[in-house]
């Protein structure tokens, strides 16, 4: 599986645990940059 696709899982999955905000397409690619920080971490 690529980073790619892992990050789309954990962002569907765990979107609403980042962030509060609705599923507008900024607040989208700004939650799964963040997944992908806390993940490098």
């Amino acid at each position: 599986m690529n980073l790619y696709a892992m990050e789309y899982i954990i962002f569907k999955k765990g979107y609403s645990l980042v962030t509060n905000y609705g599923y507008d397409n900024n607040t989208n690619i700004l939650s799964i940059r963040t997944l992908v920080l806390l993940i490098n971490i």
